[in-house]
């Protein structure tokens, strides 16, 4: 009885089709040693140098952009909110650091494409302070002149993928991308844009046709995917587990955002 119930277990996953999501590193931090704060240039640094097998673990990043406003001026920062702003280095130091990652050999994992992920963040103090159309304005325009200097010569193409929960933030990237001064970075053919945000934007405004959803691996159930696809599931440091990897192996999302990189990397790697 023992061997058959194993045989059917192993013919079962025979059966299934291989999984290889792209593993994005959360907050530019994900090697899972909690020495370093979330967007930090200490922790975007160490999670570049995670190898294995002479290739980085990681098929892109996620760098966060935040627009401080100190009340009398706005100042863009790679940063997740707005709490030490004085600490924060700026998304051109940051975007740096990956230009040097994209320079090199074995950049990304799958070894055909790196993914760099733009979060713009959707206030500009507190929750609930949100862009005046200036402020639009200046954080789109920060966060494409981060993706500029993050690509000037990557060895391999990129996937840049814009994501924010503010539908407003998404539209004035559209709308920056559109300018002339931006044309030589559109017209580039080793560079992809995307829009990636949640099904629902917490500010609304002329929705931009989004190509992945987004959801976070503890709300799973409360979100209606059905034939939304591509997803990203992204995971914090807190939900990065084995109850969180099953949730993962029954959505099978695309895209996993993740702040342990090597975790994650060692269960995809197990359940091939």
């Amino acid at each position: 009885m023992h061997l058959r119930s194993s045989l059917i277990a192993v013919a079962l996953a025979a059966c299934e089709p291989p999984y290889e999501p792209i593993v994005i590193c959360h907050n530019a931090n994900c090697a899972g040693t909690g020495r370093h704060a979330d967007d930090s240039i200490e922790g975007l640094s160490e999670s570049l140098a995670l190898r294995l097998d002479g290739r980085s673990i990681l098929d892109g990043v996620e760098l966060d952009t935040y627009l401080y406003w100190d009340g009398a001026a706005s100042h863009c920062l790679f940063a997740h909110d707005d709490r030490d702003p004085g600490a924060s280095a700026t998304p051109l130091e940051a975007a740096a650091i990956v230009a040097e990652h994209l320079g090199a050999a074995g950049a990304a994992w799958n070894g055909e494409r790196f993914y760099l992920k733009i979060e713009l963040k959707p206030t500009v103090a507190g929750v609930d302070l949100f862009h005046t159309g200036a402020q639009l304005h200046q954080h789109a325009e920060c966060a494409i002149d981060a993706v500029a200097a993050a690509v000037e010569s990557p060895s391999i193409p990129v996937t840049v993928i814009f994501d924010s929960t503010s539908e407003c933030l998404h539209d004035e990237v559209v709308l920056r991308l559109a300018q002339p001064k931006y044309q030589s970075l559109v017209d580039r053919d080793d560079l992809t844009f995307e829009y990636s945000g949640p099904l629902v934007p917490t500010r609304q405004c002329i929705p931009v046709p989004l190509d992945i959803r987004t959801v976070r691996v503890e709300s799973w159930r409360d979100n209606s995917l059905g034939g939304l696809r591509p997803i990203m599931v992204w995971l914090d440091a807190g939900a990065d587990n084995t109850e969180a990897l099953k949730i993962n192996r029954y959505l099978r999302p695309e895209y996993i955002a993740t702040s342990r990189a090597q975790f994650v990397r060692g269960w995809i790697t197990g359940f091939q």
